[in-house]
């Protein structure tokens, strides 16, 4: 992973990598496609981004254990973390894939089904395939498209509902 790419997550999500806990650490990993404990190995000995005694302190926490905090208890599959700050203006997702959102969509979405949670952010599940354009709370507007799991075939076809 390039430093660059890291300090741009960081930024974009309002971390400072010095003091990351282990959730944070968990969705950048999440957001890079890497294991937690790579990503704590790459920023700590390879970007040189998080100190010694930080890298042992998150190394003690169990991604399972981090993942039962973040997620759903029935969720089997990947978590984006999206804000009004979201880096990109489209979220791809397959059908069961999760979403956390920090108070970010203006209207409720179509495609997804939510999850409320105790510390008032949602959860939501992308329920079906389409495709669909979200206002978000500070007026951005980004593109959701859900596909069927594991989809394999033309990418016309990606986003389309099964015919019956």
């Amino acid at each position: 992973m390039p430093r660059q790419a890291i300090l741009a997550a960081a930024k974009a999500y309002h971390l400072d990598i010095k003091s990351i806990t282990p959730e944070q650490t968990f969705l950048i990993a999440g957001l890079f496609s890497v294991g937690y404990s790579a990503l704590l190995g790459q920023l700590t000995f390879g970007l040189q981004l998080l100190p010694r005694g930080r890298f042992d302190g998150l190394k003690r926490h169990q991604p399972k254990s981090i993942r039962s905090v973040l997620y759903p208890p029935s969720a089997k599959s990947g978590l984006v973390v999206f804000h009004d700050d979201y880096p990109s203006a489209t979220v791809d997702m397959e059908v069961g894939d999760f979403v956390l959102a920090q108070e970010a969509f203006a209207d409720e979405p179509a495609l997804l089904t939510s999850h409320p949670r105790h510390d008032e952010q949602t959860v939501w599940e992308a329920a079906c395939v389409g495709q669909e354009r979200l206002k978000l709370a500070n007026g951005r507007e980004v593109a959701i498209r859900v596909s069927r799991r594991g989809y394999v075939g033309a990418w016309r076809y990606r986003f389309l509902p099964e015919e019956e």
